[in-house]
């Protein structure tokens, strides 16, 4: 597939900071970002200048940011949705009928969204194929200058397309834009590598005396993750592997989830977080509860494997935020076979 032209879905952290890296790497990429949130991008929406810092330093000029998907759709031969799950439908609603014929969308991260989506098999029958990545690339933040700063380049990311019987189309495109990144058996693989429920929610919900009391700078990883802290993430992360084992998924450890500074030094996740400020620790329970504990835990009950930890950061965070958490896809998983045989041959093939 021709990679020349990148459409990049979604100007927020992670949107700009996949524009930059693809940029400098040769690519010819069109940022695109929805009219309702088009403030948000200042003068670059006239300049197409990004600056940022990190392991990219200094101004990057890039090829196309509009606000206009028709002219976004130029560039839909490769598409990277950088927007959170919560948004996804925004997105087939928005760029269903824009898309280029046999074009490959990712959705980094992708949670289960190409699974969901109404819109996916009239995709698929145009011969669109739909990937899911468990992550972002990049650890990045837009200060309020609007400088991004690209502080860490993901080391565990992994992918599958839905159904995985199309991840082989894609193989040689994703080692082009991502090189060394692993491919998994199917996005219920993905879905359980996804390190962001894992470390987020334990982080900000056991935290928020101080967060809330003491409002400003908080580095989560450097501060928040106490060893208390930590038995509740390392908890977690024993639930999460007992699922994985259960569905005959080998997944990622937590000791094992790595990324890069821009020194170039490689460290843990954990240490490379404490490299970064908490802005904005709402998404951590918005997004990463409701788009990932929760997709566990009925997973979890699927399989049945008790998930006391996980339940408790769920019931939690609902009670925290005052209100029910709102995912109406997670009762979804219900539909999907209990037989393991039949849930494998639907994830592989679209159908049982």
């Amino acid at each position: 597939m021709d990679l020349e032209r990148i459409l990049v879905v979604g100007a927020g952290n992670g949107g700009q900071a996949t524009a930059i890296d693809l940029t400098t790497r040769g690519f010819n990429v069109c940022l695109y970002e929805f009219p309702a949130f088009s403030p948000n991008l200042g003068n670059k929406l006239n300049s197409k200048v990004i600056s940022s810092t990190g392991f990219i330093n200094g101004d990057t000029i890039i090829d196309s940011i509009t606000t206009d998907e028709r002219e976004a759709s130029e560039y839909s031969r490769v598409v990277l949705v950088t927007m959170p799950a919560f948004a996804h439908p925004t997105f087939f609603a928005t760029f269903k009928d824009h898309l280029q014929e046999g074009s490959s969308i990712y959705f980094l991260p992708g949670n289960l969204s190409t699974l969901m989506a109404l819109e996916t098999t009239e995709l698929i029958k145009r011969g669109i194929t739909l990937v899911e990545f468990n992550s972002l690339p990049y650890g990045c933040r837009i200060n309020d200058e609007g400088v991004v700063n690209l502080a860490i380049k993901a080391r565990f990311l992994t992918y599958a397309a839905f159904p995985a019987r199309d991840t082989v189309k894609v193989v040689d495109e994703i080692e082009q834009l991502y090189p060394g990144y692993t491919e998994n058996a199917d996005i219920l693989e993905v879905l359980l590598n996804n390190p962001n429920p894992l470390m987020h929610p334990p982080g900000v919900l056991l935290n928020l005396g101080r967060t809330k009391h003491l409002p400003g700078e908080f580095f989560m990883y450097a501060e928040g993750m106490t060893d208390s802290v930590l038995r509740v993430v390392r908890a977690v992360n024993d639930e999460r592997l007992k699922i994985g084992r259960e569905l005959g998924y080998d997944l990622i450890d937590i000791a094992e989830f790595r990324g890069s500074l821009s020194d170039g030094s490689e460290h843990s996740f954990l240490d490379c977080g404490k490299y970064g400020k908490m802005f904005d620790s709402a998404r951590y329970l918005t997004e990463d509860v409701p788009f990932g504990l929760c997709y566990w835990n009925a997973l979890a009950k699927k399989v049945g494997v008790t998930t006391p930890n996980i339940d408790a950061l769920i019931t939690l965070t609902s009670t925290v935020c005052d209100s029910p958490l709102d995912n109406p896809n997670v009762t979804e998983i219900n539909k999907l076979p209990s037989d393991r045989r039949k849930l494998r041959e639907f994830l592989h093939g679209g159908r049982v």
